[in-house]
């Protein structure tokens, strides 16, 4: 474990990754200049390596503002990584902020019709323009009215999981004309429309649109398997 641009090392763990083999880890970091801490977890929970009372701040102000993937070594070898079901969380708010053991990220995309199709598509149903798991240009969907809407129903989770922290809403979105214009991403569940805040779009130029809902909008409580594959999720334009 390494502070800053890879130069100092603040401590190392003698567990191994096993070539071919997924291995799954939690690393919880502290940043301070003195109480700095840092703890690895497994799949388990069993600590792996635990560093307190260190030095984690690389100047700045102090908070973290970017993480990356990658590897530090000898660079003339080729080595090939893969990263799955990776999720950032913080230490703010009531859920979401503290260990998970072993937990898995799904991919959901639109697979039918939804309640509003008010925007136009570029061809065939508007589910079918918004349903690639990398945003193209190819087909989209398209309005110049603003309140317009587009919801769309998604694949249902298969598996049974004890619990789900949360749902990522995400499009991908521009403007392609003058005057200010935002897009707001849509829960629908029990016949009621729950819309987030607006996200300003730039002219010409695609920007995703994210945001988190740690709980059903609906219950007020953490999502279940059955609310999830129940809900349609789509757009606003504003």
């Amino acid at each position: 474990m390494y502070r800053g641009d890879m130069t100092t090392l603040l401590g190392t763990s003698s567990v191994l990754f096993t070539a071919g083999s997924w291995s799954w880890f939690q690393i919880k970091v502290v940043i301070h200049d003195t109480t700095g801490s840092v703890e690895i977890r497994d799949a388990s929970g069993a600590v792996l390596l635990a560093l307190t009372g260190i030095d984690t701040r690389n100047a700045g102000t102090g908070f973290c503002d970017t993480v990356s993937l990658g590897i530090n070594g000898n660079s003339s070898v080729l080595v090939t990584h893969d990263y799955d079901d990776w999720h950032v969380w913080d230490s703010t708010g009531s859920i979401c902020n503290t260990w998970t053991n072993d937990t898995r990220v799904d991919h959901k995309l639109p697979d039918g019709a939804g309640n509003y199709a008010q925007f136009t598509p570029t061809a065939g149903a508007n589910y079918t323009c918004v349903d690639e798991a990398n945003h193209n240009t190819t087909d989209y969907v398209e309005s110049l009215t603003a309140g317009h809407m587009d919801s769309y129903t998604f694949g249902d989770i298969g598996h049974s999981p004890p619990s789900i922290f949360a749902v990522l809403r995400t499009a991908v979105a521009q403007k392609d004309d003058a005057g200010a214009r935002s897009l707001k991403l849509l829960t629908r569940r029990s016949a009621v429309d729950y819309v987030g805040s607006a996200i300003t779009l730039n002219q010409g130029s695609y920007v995703r649109v994210v945001d988190v809902q740690e709980t059903d909008p609906s219950t007020s409580a953490a999502w279940t398997q059955a609310g999830f594959n129940a809900a349609e999720f789509g757009i606003e334009n504003v």
